[in-house]
């Protein structure tokens, strides 16, 4: 039996490789050894018993490998195993590994250091790491020469440059050098500084140079380029010859080279070279005070190319060149241009008196237009800097318009010099010709009170109630002043009014006494304003009253209103209380109104508006001086004097008879009729006897029947047709033969609502829009007595309603007035509440007759717009601002009452959504308030009525002849706001009856 090999492997010492074949053991007795498992797993082994017999190698089973060979010893088959690390022979080159023999016969794969992988890039170094190839880029700047480059740069690339000192010319651009340029902001190539010089363009002042084409001023000097001056023999900065011309430098002379004329000592630049002037070409010469291009008369430059009057003088875009170029009156038309583009004209204007002043521009040298031109307008103060108002286009189109009603800055400016300044609207564009119209609205010392002034007594003297500047001189009250014992005063009251009073109602409950003396007797205003005085009231609610010199009686009820806004007046035209006052001394309480707040100051004065003993009867005298006048002004009764005092019967003031009213006043004459208070006898209307000026006389005096009241011929009224009580019945009635139809410039109807509830209904064509006014009255045609009620309801073609009223007419009677675009409408007359009938109504439909627009600025009496026509006319006014009035002048004959309503203007608001709150002011002959309505029309909107036999305003019934003036404003409530309701277009109906 021969021996067997028993072996054990230990894997943890085997790496894992390739497995090898089994062996056969040298000796021939024992079985050969199990080969190694490939990938780790042992071979099977080797069968036991004798080795294989050989008598060469090459019988012996298996091949031979460089890592184990065959061998035949003894005749039996072995195996030769190479030592372990042996490397092989075939190997992959570069990639970090080595196949080596096992020392089993097998094979095995190791890392190594010394087989990196070369990627031909001279700017990496090549490693192996862990078994893998590995390429380190190698430091900016290590030395290559692949492509035409010198270093690395340090992201594996071989590059010609890093940076500009890396080249000859100093630019290194991406990593590549470039040749030298005018714009690479290096000193390279020929450039004497960087970028300039040599081949490149010239250099700028302080740069070097090498020579004078080196400069852009052509002087090269110690190598530094010179800056440019008149005197350096070369062309340069902006001349437009040697030394000559750009403004800096002297004029040009003829033959030079030129830009413009204003490098030319002649000021003429044609094709380039100086020449010669000549008056019209557009260039001022020395001896030519304009030049505007022609030789035209009239556009401020004459023909001989001098200044034309009432003309700007350029230069005057400051305020010492416009105060050397020309000043200006601030009364009439400057003429002017804007041009060049940017231009801008200063107009001095000097005034020696205080004015509330008006500016306006017009295109052209003529006012009254504004066409393609849009100007800004300032008013500046006599520095020229500070501006006191402006405007950009409150004139017509897109001119401009600084009036005082607008602007605070133009009222009361003081006497000195200001500035007139104004220029395109953007500054880019010329303007060829504009006119600025100047208009003085107010001078202070004229002795008229005026535009913004407080008072003007028409002298300069401060001693008075008047200052030299047309504003009020107060005497400050003197606490304590609360009661009647501690009165301040007396004062003077006087004709034109007593020197204004100051005081401050403070604290809570304060009360102000001042006593006014009386001369004779009299007619007294007693009036509060604000602390600023006449003209104003704001924030401020005062309420006074007036006491006998007892302290104890008062005149009448104290007052808070009356005045402007809330400030209390006292006014005889209103109050019976001050009117013919007997000489003595009275006492006036000035409290805020409900005692409930301090009033940080107000003003007070007593004006005498009648006084007895003048010789000029006035107020509520009933005479003044004559044998039939006593020391009061009271009459004493005389037959023949115009006054019927019992026992006189009439008095026609005479004593002759057959004019009415025998020679003793004890009766009147046959056919005629004579006034019961006295007066001219008239021919007695209602006789049946045409006598006099009668036109009729159908022994009545019903109106309605051809001849009226008065004797004088009348149409009569269409009298209605039943039924009439739907729009069906509207329709036929106006379709009728005799149709009852409303559509000519004056409709009245008679008609009656009978039975109870019953409602009358009309149709209504207008042929063109019109404004409209509908009213109701009694059978007379003029008057709505007490317990008739009405209900007057209009309706559009779609039978919708539009308005209704029921007492905008006399007493309980209806009237609507309005603005009705051309179409179809109906009204509806009935009683209103339906609960009662009407024995017998008129119907009077009247389109009123437009009298044209306002015109600004009538915010005074002086300034007024007549109203032309009678009665039923409308002007269309607009009040945008506030504080804006708008003053109209109506005539009324003498015994003739004033009816005056507000309403739209347009269709930006109405009355009834209150888009419009008015305030109506009537204001006698003499200037005087007689009373003010705030919102007795539709809505918001006011109404003065004075007609009927119990009118709404007495003091616009039965008026003495003369120009009465009627003003718009803003309700009270707004007057001192911004609100949208004090901003409103409007029409201003009169009626004058």
């Amino acid at each position: 039996m021969g021996c067997e090999l028993i072996a054990t492997v230990d894997r943890g010492q085997i790496e894992q490789g390739f497995g090898g074949g089994a062996t056969t053991s040298t000796s021939t007795d024992v079985g050969g050894m199990g080969g190694m498992g490939g990938q780790g797993m042992g071979g099977m082994g080797g069968t036991g018993g004798g080795g294989t017999p050989c008598s060469n190698p090459t019988e012996c089973p298996g091949a031979d490998t460089e890592c184990m060979t065959r061998t035949c010893e003894g005749g039996v088959c072995g195996l030769l195993t190479q030592p372990i690390g042996m490397p092989l022979q075939a190997q992959t080159a570069g990639d970090c590994k080595e196949v080596q023999c096992d020392g089993l016969g097998g094979q095995k794969i190791v890392n190594v250091a010394n087989d990196a992988l070369d990627d031909m890039n001279e700017c990496t170094l090549d490693t192996c790491s862990e078994g893998m190839p590995l390429h380190t880029f190698l430091p900016s700047g290590s030395p290559c020469s692949e492509g035409g480059g010198t270093q690395c740069s340090g992201a594996g690339t071989c590059i010609e440059c890093l940076k500009g000192t890396d080249c000859a010319s100093l630019v290194c651009q991406g990593n590549a050098c470039v040749p030298p340029t005018c714009a690479d902001q290096v000193k390279n190539g020929d450039e004497t500084d960087t970028d300039c010089g040599g081949s490149c363009g010239p250099c700028l002042t302080g740069k070097a140079c090498a020579a004078a084409g080196d400069c852009v001023s052509g002087v090269c000097t110690g190598n530094v380029c010179q800056a440019p001056t008149c005197s350096d023999g070369v062309k340069n900065g902006a001349e437009s010859d040697i030394d000559c011309g750009g403004g800096a430098c002297a004029f040009c002379a003829d033959n030079l080279g030129c830009v413009s004329g204003a490098d030319c000592g002649s000021g003429v630049c044609t094709n380039n070279i100086c020449g010669p002037t000549v008056c019209g070409d557009g260039v001022k010469g020395a001896a030519e005070g304009c030049d505007d291009g022609n030789s035209l008369a009239g556009d401020c430059c004459s023909a001989a190319c001098q200044l034309e009057p009432d003309c700007e003088v350029e230069n005057n875009d400051t305020p010492t060149k416009s105060l050397v170029s020309a000043t200006f009156p601030p009364n009439g038309i400057i003429k002017a241009s804007i041009t060049p583009i940017g231009d801008i004209d200063l107009l001095a204007i000097t005034t020696t008196q205080v004015i509330d002043l008006k500016l306006e521009t017009f295109s052209g040298y003529t006012p009254g237009a504004c066409t393609s031109i849009d100007t800004q307008l300032r008013l500046m103060a006599s520095d020229g800097v500070t501006q006191l108002v402006y405007d950009d286009d409150g004139g017509l189109n897109f001119c401009s318009l600084i009036t005082p009603a607008t602007y605070a800055g133009a009222r009361q400016l003081a006497p000195g010099t200001y500035f007139v300044r104004v220029n395109e609207y953007g500054d880019n564009a010329t303007i060829p010709a504009y006119s600025v119209q100047l208009t003085v609205m107010a001078t202070c010392g004229n002795g008229i009170k005026e535009g913004y002034e407080q008072c003007d007594d028409g002298n300069a003297n401060d001693n008075d109630n008047c200052s030299n500047l047309c504003k009020i001189i107060t005497t400050p009250e003197v606490e304590p002043n609360d009661t009647c014992m501690t009165a301040n005063g007396p004062i003077a009251a006087a004709v034109g009014g007593s020197p204004f009073l100051s005081g401050a109602i403070s604290p809570i409950g304060d009360n102000d006494w001042f006593a006014f003396t009386v001369p004779a007797t009299a007619d007294v205003v007693f009036e509060t304003f604000d602390a600023g005085g006449p003209g104003a009231c704001v924030s401020t609610d005062t309420e006074i009253q007036v006491f006998k010199s007892d302290c104890v009686t008062p005149l009448g009820p104290a007052q808070n209103v009356g005045g402007l806004g809330s400030c209390a007046k006292l006014n005889p035209t209103v109050d019976a209380q001050v009117r013919h006052l007997p000489a003595g001394t009275y006492y006036v309480r000035v409290n805020e109104y409900q005692n409930n707040a301090t009033l940080a100051g107000y003003t007070l004065q007593a004006s005498i508006v009648a006084l007895c003993g003048n010789g000029v009867m006035e107020g509520y005298e009933e005479c003044d001086g004559g044998a039939g006048c006593d020391a009061n002004c009271d009459r004493i009764p005389l037959c023949g004097d115009g006054y019927a005092d019992a026992p006189e019967i009439c008095d026609d003031g005479n004593t002759v008879g057959g004019d009415g009213c025998d020679a003793t006043c004890s009766a009147v004459e046959a056919n005629y009729l004579c006034p019961p208070s006295g007066g001219p006898c008239i021919t007695t209307c209602g006789d049946s006897l045409l006598t006099g000026p009668e036109q009729c006389d159908d022994g009545n005096l019903m109106n309605g029947d051809g001849c009226d009241s008065a004797c004088a011929a009348e149409s009569l009224p269409t009298v209605e047709v039943e039924p009439n009580g739907t729009f069906a019945d509207a329709e036929l009635r106006a379709n009728d033969p005799a149709p009852i139809l409303i559509s000519s410039v004056s409709t009245t109807i008679s008609g009656a609502i009978s039975p109870i509830a019953d409602q009358d209904y009309y149709k209504v064509v207008l042929a063109a829009d019109s404004v409209v006014h509908a009213e109701i009255f009694d059978s007379t045609g003029n008057n709505c007595p007490s317990g008739m009620t009405t209900t007057l309801t209009l309706f559009n073609a779609a039978q919708a309603q539009i308005a209704v009223d029921t007492t905008s007419g006399i007493l309980s009677c209806s009237a609507l007035t309005g603005f009705m675009p051309a179409g179809t409408y109906y009204l509806r007359v009935e009683e209103t509440g339906n609960n009662a009938a009407i024995a017998a109504y008129r119907l009077q439909v009247k389109i009123q007759t437009p009298v044209g627009s306002e015109s600004e600025q009538n915010d005074v009496v002086s300034f007024a717009d007549p109203i032309a026509g009678a009665s039923d006319v409308f002007v269309i006014g607009s009040h945008q601002q506030n504080l804006d009035a708008d003053i109209y002048a109506v005539t009324v004959p003498a015994g003739r009452s004033i009816r005056a309503e507000i309403i739209e203007g347009s269709a930006a608001e109405t009355c009834e959504n209150n888009g419009i709150d008015s305030r109506l002011t009537l204001i006698n002959p003499a200037g005087t308030e007689v009373l003010s309505d705030d919102d007795s029309g539709r809505g918001f909107c006011s109404l003065i009525d004075g007609t009927g036999a119990s009118p709404l305003h007495l003091g616009a019934k039965n008026l003495a002849g003369g120009t009465y003036f009627i003003n718009v404003r803003a309700s009270t409530t707004t007057s001192a706001q911004t609100g949208p309701s004090g901003q409103f277009d409007y029409r201003l109906v009169i009626w004058v009856r």
